[in-house]
């Protein structure tokens, strides 16, 4: 994990960042915990990683990948990666 990962960025500042021409990145992970994906932009290739937080500094999460995919989109982010533990998933057989 990138030591980074755990400062919070919300809209206003990605805005910004974009706004500033930096190229920005978004990638989801699934939590288990919360039945939802997890958003965390990364930039400055790569280095710098930080999760989605709300106004209200909670954590953004998408309870599916439609919204957060448009979510990545209308913000303009240039592109939309999705990361699982494969130990977490449990099969449906």
């Amino acid at each position: 994990m990138n030591t980074q990962e755990c400062l919070p960025i919300n809209q206003k500042e990605i805005e910004m960042l974009l706004e500033a021409g930096v190229i920005v990145d978004f990638t989801l992970k699934f939590s288990i915990e919360n039945k939802a994906y997890k958003g965390f932009i990364h930039y400055n290739d790569g280095a710098v990683i930080r999760q989605v937080y709300t106004k209200r500094k909670e954590q953004r999460c998408f309870k599916n990948l439609d919204s957060a995919i448009k979510w990545g989109h209308d913000m303009g982010l240039r592109s939309v990666n999705f990361s699982m533990q494969l130990s977490d998933y449990r099969s449906r057989k």
